[in-house]
């Protein structure tokens, strides 16, 4: 839905579009640059993989983010080394209620108009059925819709939070839940490391277990074995990866999001 509001917005205002998906970060860096791109709309995770490099582009003026959780260390350093002169749009939208929320870092705070129509419910961000799709409205509904994306609540009032992961996404170790997104925020906290994918895989004795690959930056010699000796000492056993294999790319599905399924 994101993507076919920027096709409309753009053919509406007879903006030409530049495709910039399945392209390698050195190729994004030469488009960007060769047809002067002033917007740019993606997901963090093509973001952080962008940049990575050390180029800069100065005649971005706005980057919009959505479909995952930014992160602290791209919203604070990583985009306004890379895009110094752009505004920052971190937008907060579900399929089901449509775009709700906007902030230009990884903190989202809920306005005044919706108080009392968003709330966090164990964990989880939680929108009133009143906020819903007029399709959803029509189904016999509870009073609050779960998202399936949890969040870490950093004020009360007024309610701000970050999105820390989907629900959908942890792994079942042997009757023991990973958070990937727990697991990738120790290992991006790495100088050495570009981009992370954490992500089970089936195992015939613990029905998962947990795997990642990992995205160095340039140039960089990367070891496994002193990353998992690291992550010993972080992490509970069952979140440790068994399997780290070092790519150029983090895999991503056609949106542009992580792939979660291996």
């Amino acid at each position: 839905f994101a993507g076919l509001q920027v096709f409309f917005q753009a053919f509406c205002n007879r903006n030409p579009l530049v495709r910039l998906f399945d392209l390698s970060p050195r190729d994004v860096h030469g488009a960007i640059e060769e047809h002067r791109i002033t917007h740019l709309s993606a997901t963090p995770t093509f973001f952080r993989l962008l940049c990575s490099d050390d180029e800069v582009h100065q005649e971005v003026l706005s980057i919009t983010l959505g479909g995952e959780g930014m992160g602290a260390s791209l919203a604070k350093t990583a985009l306004s080394r890379t895009f110094p002169n752009a505004k920052i749009r971190n937008i907060y939208a579900s399929t089901e209620a449509g775009s709700l929320l906007v902030a230009d870092g990884d903190e989202f705070q809920v306005p005044d108009e919706f108080a009392k129509s968003i709330q966090i419910i164990d964990g989880e961000l939680a929108v009133h059925s009143s906020l819903l799709a007029d399709s959803l409205q029509e189904i016999d509904l509870q009073e609050f819709f779960c998202t399936g994306d949890l969040v870490e609540v950093t004020s009360e009032h007024p309610l701000r939070f970050r999105i820390t992961g989907r629900r959908s996404d942890w792994i079942n170790v042997g009757g023991l839940k990973v958070n990937p997104h727990r697991v990738e925020k120790a290992i991006s906290e790495r100088g050495d490391v570009a981009e992370v994918r954490v992500f089970g895989k089936p195992n015939s004795v613990t029905g998962n277990i947990v795997c990642c690959e990992v995205a160095p930056h340039n140039g960089v010699a990367f070891d496994v074995a002193a990353l998992k000796q690291a992550l010993r000492q972080q992490l509970s056993r069952h979140e440790v990866p068994q399997i780290i294999k070092v790519v150029q790319r983090i895999e991503t599905t056609g949106t542009g999001k992580k792939k979660r399924q291996h």
